[in-house]
């Protein structure tokens, strides 16, 4: 759901991306807009550009994204527009005024996007806070430096953060369902600095206590991480090609050799008949961050097959990765096909955890 947001002519979307739950920004005023935090599929900018009519000039990141592969690239490649920023600089788009501001914690190059508009008056008016304040909660320091220093760069961070006023609006990177930050984090995409410096007790302690309590409710660490932020240092514009389809003599010469199985199909399906040893990822939120706990990087493949009387749901659907022990393999979703090659009626079933 994008949150819609029109102050004379000035335009402000939130975009979300619910199955890892993330958000990005759209904004735009002058005939010129900025896109912030963007995601891999890029269309969506691209059609809000063509809606409002303007032309898309800055596609920015808060900071190189642990969780996902950013669309930044992809989008300049289209639109021509700039990606280069850096902390105390400014762009201004009609009278929309960006400053970045150095806000590292959860990544030491992590920038916040202070955002004013000039026909009222040079104060912030809200704040594109990436992964540093969340709604409910605060971004995981340990993603990129040891866990202690990056609190203490956090603590400092938000102390820089609740100087902006209480009035100004708080749009993080991430909402709930996001792995960067902690149980805590909110399903609600906005808030305000006063809002979260009243009901948020860490931001109300020194460093040291900060730090311990922090630390205490720290998420296990995605295992995808630094492939991810490589990706995302790459900076590049290609996508990776599409899967290959395999029949099933050939998934079951794949698995006989060491390959991870993921199958895509609802529960119900599943428990009905599966693959030995496949894993049920069925479609639903966080699908690509449950992915990331079961699969490591490797070639990919699929396997679809369903009957004409099958809905897009009871499909197997197609897996990616490395199992964590043994070869590089392929991995795939299949429709059960027999009794030789399925465990039937299995309720126990191993199931991908729902979240980490």
């Amino acid at each position: 759901m994008n949150f819609v947001y029109n102050d004379v002519e000035m335009i402000f979307h939130q975009v979300l991306y619910d199955d890892l739950g993330c958000a990005s920004y759209f904004l735009a005023d002058g005939g010129q807009a900025v896109v912030v935090d963007a995601r891999w599929d890029v269309d969506v900018y691209v059609e809000l550009a063509a809606a409002e009519h303007v032309r898309i000039a800055h596609v920015l990141d808060t900071h190189q994204h642990a969780d996902h592969v950013s669309g930044r690239e992809r989008l300049a490649a289209l639109t021509g527009a700039r990606t280069e920023i850096a902390a105390g600089d400014e762009i201004e788009v009609g009278a929309l005024r960006l400053r970045a501001l150095a806000t590292p914690g959860h990544r030491p190059e992590h920038l916040s996007i202070v955002v004013s508009d000039l026909s009222r008056g040079e104060d912030p008016w809200l704040v594109l806070a990436g992964d540093s304040l969340l709604v409910g909660d605060l971004a995981r320091p340990d993603l990129a430096v040891e866990a202690r220093t990056g609190a203490r760069d956090l603590h400092r961070t938000l102390r820089e953060l609740l100087r902006l006023g209480d009035g100004v609006e708080l749009w993080p990177a991430h909402v709930g369902g996001s792995l960067c930050g902690g149980a805590r984090l909110s399903g609600k995409t906005s808030s305000t600095i006063g809002y979260e410096r009243a009901h948020n007790p860490l931001l109300a302690v020194e460093e040291a206590q900060f730090a311990d309590e922090l630390l205490r409710e720290l998420p296990p660490r995605p295992p995808n991480i630094e492939r991810v932020v490589g990706l995302n240092r790459a900076r590049t514009a290609s996508a990776p090609p599409p899967p290959a389809d395999l029949e099933l003599s050939a998934l079951l010469d794949e698995i006989a050799a060491g390959a991870r199985v993921v199958d895509g199909r609802a529960p119900d399906a599943f428990d009905a008949g599966h693959l030995p040893g496949a894993i049920n990822l069925p479609a639903g939120r966080a699908r690509g961050t449950r992915a990331g706990w079961v699969l490591r990087p490797g070639r990919l493949r699929s396997r679809q097959r369903a009957g004409a009387g099958e809905d897009a749901e009871r499909r197997g659907v197609v897996g990616r990765g490395r199992p964590r022990r043994g070869r590089a393999r392929a991995l795939a979703g299949a429709r059960p096909g027999g009794a030789a090659s399925l465990e039937p009626g299995r309720r126990d079933a191993r199931r991908a955890a729902a979240s980490r």
